[in-house]
């Protein structure tokens, strides 16, 4: 038996190696043998990228506007809200939580009834 070292290899087996060294490239030789395709010219090649990144960036654009209207929408049913429930507690004239009369302001019946025995 002959070592495989010494056979030439023929085309269909260097193709196989092409794709196989393809296939397990690092990185840095994909972007060096991308680099060397030259599909378009660079001022068209870099105008198409400009325009898919200018399309992305409309997208994400448009997502945040719709939702900040929502934000904004919720917002401003929130502070509705908010003004009608201030507006109910004047009404009933409920005080607002936290709020304490001074201590000299008790209940004039209560006082009568604790000093009559």
């Amino acid at each position: 038996m002959v070592p495989p070292s010494n056979i030439p290899p023929d085309d269909s087996e260097m193709d196989t190696c092409k794709e196989s060294d393809a296939q397990f490239a690092s990185p840095k030789e994909k972007r060096t043998r991308g680099a060397k395709r030259k599909n378009l010219p660079a001022s068209d090649q870099g105008n198409k990228m400009l325009l898919e990144r200018l399309s992305k960036l409309e997208t994400a654009y448009a997502k945040l506007e719709t939702n900040y209207l929502s934000l904004r929408k919720q917002s401003d049913t929130q502070t509705t809200e908010i003004s009608f429930l201030k507006s109910e507690l004047k009404e009933i004239r409920v005080q607002p939580m936290g709020h304490f009369p001074p201590l000299g302001s008790a209940n004039p019946t209560r006082a009568a009834s604790r000093q009559s025995p």
